[in-house]
């Protein structure tokens, strides 16, 4: 599930707007954005943007809850990401913080 691991592979795109930005068809984020397309893919995002962006962590903490076997501690994450003018933000939860981490970036 990390985020590394799917820009290690090569990208098969799985939505319509997805197989339009490989194709050529949309050449800018303005161009998604203008249309009001959901942007459902994170790999459209590193396509057309090619590494330009930055990711800065907000906050991370520990979310607790009782269960009948004892207390569930969980790791709650915000991440900005942004490019150019352009802001993401992604909240992400798994039991290990760097998980939750990558998982808000996925999600920015």
């Amino acid at each position: 599930m990390a985020w590394r691991s799917y820009r290690e592979k090569e990208w098969i795109p799985k939505t319509e707007l997805g197989k339009k930005v490989l194709a050529g068809e949309v050449a800018s984020l303005e161009e998604i954005l203008a249309s009001g397309k959901k942007i459902l893919e994170p790999q459209i995002i590193d396509f057309l943007l090619k590494g330009q962006t930055k990711e800065e962590v907000l906050e991370v903490t520990s979310t607790q809850r009782m269960s009948g076997s004892g207390r569930k501690q969980l790791m709650r994450a915000v991440v900005l990401l942004g490019s150019s003018g352009l802001v993401g933000v992604g909240v992400g939860k798994a039991f290990e913080s760097r998980d939750a981490i990558e998982e808000a970036i996925l999600d920015a």
